[in-house]
C-alpha cells in the first residue's frame, strides 16, 4: 500500500508575511509559496504559527524517505527492543569475561615458576596441562549457567 503522495520537494521554510503565516520553498530562486495560513488575530493564531513551523520541520526531516510513516514505525519497533538488546550485550560481555578469565587461568597454569629472576618455564606435562585447562573451562561454564 503506497501512502506517499507527491508534494513540493524540500527543503521548505517558514516565513511571516503581514497577511499570513506562510510556508515557502527554500533554496529555490524565486521561492514558491506552498501554503499560507491566514491569521485571525486570536489566541489560536499562535497555534497556527507553531503548526506551520511543525509542518516545515516534519517535511524537511522526512525529505528523501519514500514512506515516512513506515520508516518511523520501524524505528519505534527497534527502539522498543533496545532494553532486550542491551541485556543480551551484557550477558555476552559477562560470558566473554568468564572465558577470558579461564584462558588466563590456563595460561598461568601452564607456566611453572622457576624462582630465578621471576622467570617461568612452560609446563611440559601434557596430563597436567589438560587438567588445568579442563578445570578452568569448567569454572567458566559453571559461572555462566553450565552452558
Amino acid at each position: 500500500m503506497k501512502t506517499h503522495t507527491a508534494h513540493t520537494p524540500g527543503p521548505w521554510r517558514i516565513g511571516q508575511d503581514s497577511a499570513a503565516h506562510a510556508i515557502w520553498t527554500a533554496g529555490n530562486v524565486p521561492a514558491s509559496l506552498i501554503v499560507a495560513i491566514r491569521p485571525d488575530c486570536t489566541e489560536q493564531d499562535n497555534n497556527r504559527q507553531a503548526n506551520a513551523a511543525r509542518i516545515v520541520a516534519c517535511v524537511n526531516s522526512c525529505e528523501g524517505i519514500a514512506d515516512p510513516a513506515q520508516e518511523i514505525a520501524a524505528l519505534r519497533a527497534r527502539s522498543n527492543n533496545v532494553p532486550a538488546m542491551c541485556a543480551e550485550v551484557e550477558a555476552q560481555r559477562a560470558e566473554i569475561k568468564s572465558l577470558r578469565d579461564a584462558l588466563a587461568d590456563i595460561a598461568h597454569g601452564f607456566i611453572v615458576d622457576t624462582g630465578e629472576h621471576g622467570l617461568g618455564a612452560v609446563r611440559l606435562d601434557m596430563d597436567a596441562m589438560q587438567a588445568i585447562a579442563t578445570a578452568a573451562i569448567a569454572r567458566a561454564t559453571d559461572e555462566k549457567g553450565g552452558k
